[in-house]
């Protein structure tokens, strides 16, 4: 009996032994596995990670872009604001250059007039000198006469 007793207690720590290392391969095949996994996240999060900062990148560029659209975008502004004041500043020279081109030609007009008139002024005036110095000359004469009776 005794035998049979170590014989089924021999079989037992075997079967057990046997259970145990199975239980060892079963645990080192899982943390090979867990490992593999855990190697496999930390790659992929080297990965997400590289491109999370490719993305960062991209999208600082395409905001530098934005902003240098957006200064474009307010010169282009403020020229057309001052291409609207300097033409209408043009608008309102064109008119005071129109106005003050009428006013020249008004201007010349009442020249040519007033030369004219001064022109019949100094004829009248050399008629009416030639004429007084005709009477007078008649005056002389007539006294001449008179004094000669």
């Amino acid at each position: 009996m005794e035998v049979e007793s170590y014989r089924s207690r021999l079989a037992a720590a075997s079967d057990n032994h046997d259970q145990s290392q199975t239980s060892k391969r079963d645990l080192e095949f899982a943390f090979q596995r867990a490992r593999d996994e855990w190697l496999h996240l930390q790659d992929k999060m080297k990965t997400d990670v590289a491109n999370l900062k490719d993305n960062k990148e991209m999208l600082s560029q395409q905001f530098s872009r934005v902003e240098i659209v957006r200064q474009l975008q307010q010169e282009l502004a403020d020229t057309l604001r001052k291409q609207s004041i300097s033409e209408a500043s043009l608008e309102v020279l064109s008119r005071y250059r129109a106005n003050l081109e009428v006013e020249a030609q008004d201007l010349k007009k009442n020249f040519c007039q007033l030369t004219s008139q001064l022109q019949e002024t100094q004829d009248q005036l050399t008629e009416a000198v030639r004429r007084a110095e005709k009477t007078q000359d008649h005056v002389q004469k007539y006294d001449l006469k008179q004094r000669r009776k």
